[in-house]
């Protein structure tokens, strides 16, 4: 490890902007803006000396935050040169605090192996017990930075996400023209992560089977929620899906009455619906059968078939 000095180093003198070991989420909590603005840096970043200034090793975020809190100062360490320990110490902080996601882990093995020059095997280990980094994401290469190749939306939406790998996984399988398609949805509307998480299965699932441009016509359309997205790509996945959907609703209609409600799944995501009996206080066992053997058999098994 590189021998290393604190002093009390001017805000203005730290260029933020390199961003080369930044690996920390596009997004500063409200706690942590908040304690920097009452107390100040509480952690001390390490620094590299950089000709007549410096640029951050760790801390990337909070010295950002210092600059927009006016705060003048900040105690650092200042090394000559990277160094390979301290980034994989912070880089371990960090994981262990969640504030750096898939994106940044990733971008924190090509550090460790073009910049820090680590043997493989070390990066294996390292990224076996701290970053929990499947190894097909960094064995080959070309992997490895095609996941680095993400549109900046979409990789801060990955990161601040917390999505695993079997997203990425998913998502590295997938043409250039389906990718911009994913990264212009995420910048124009709100996508809940489980919304986010089905769209990716489906597009998978339609690029497998149509190609490139399977989403031209989807890329038309200007749509106001991430509910409508979902029913619409659903509907590409599933051409079928409009008859299907009301021959369910025919069904349920008719086997559902007063006393028999039928809970069917919308999109035809689980292998299961679910039939509720209301049976109030003053019901006798015989009534109860009665409700049960009310049940139409007939349409009860047409639409298990929909399934």
């Amino acid at each position: 490890m590189n021998t290393y000095k604190m002093m009390l180093v001017d805000i203005e003198e730290i260029n933020t902007e390199m961003e080369l070991f930044n690996i920390s989420k596009k997004i500063y909590s409200q706690d942590l803006s908040k304690s920097i603005s009452e107390s100040g840096l509480l952690e001390i970043p390490f620094l590299v000396r950089h000709g007549d200034g410096y640029y951050p090793l760790t801390c990337h975020n909070r010295l950002i935050l210092c600059g927009e809190h006016g705060i003048g100062s900040v105690r650092a360490f200042i090394l000559d040169e990277p160094d390979s320990k301290i980034f994989m110490n912070n880089m371990t902080l960090k994981t262990l605090r969640k504030e750096t996601g898939p994106i940044g882990k990733v971008k924190a093995v090509r550090l460790l192996e073009d910049y820090f020059k680590l043997d493989f095997q070390d990066v294996r280990r390292y990224c076996k017990s701290v970053l929990a980094i499947p190894e097909y994401l960094y064995k080959e290469r070309s992997v490895l930075e095609q996941v680095l190749s993400f549109p900046e939306n979409l990789g801060n939406y990955l990161d601040s996400k917390e999505l695993g790998f079997k997203v990425i996984r998913d998502l590295i399988t997938l043409p250039p023209d389906v990718i911009e398609f994913i990264d212009n949805i995420i910048s124009s509307i709100s996508v809940r992560v489980n919304i986010f998480k089905k769209l990716v299965d489906y597009i998978f699932d339609i690029s497998k089977r149509d190609g490139e441009g399977c989403l031209d016509e989807a890329g038309k359309v200007e749509f106001k929620s991430d509910s409508e997205l979902l029913v619409h790509i659903f509907r590409i996945r599933y051409p079928d899906y409009s008859g299907k959907r009301a021959a369910s609703l025919k069904l349920i209609e008719e086997l559902s009455s007063g006393k028999v409600n039928v809970d069917f799944p919308e999109f035809f995501e689980r292998d299961s619906f679910s039939l509720r009996i209301d049976i109030r206080k003053g019901n006798s066992p015989e009534s109860v059968s009665d409700i049960f053997n009310s049940i139409n058999r007939k349409r009860l098994a047409e639409l298990q078939k929909l399934l």
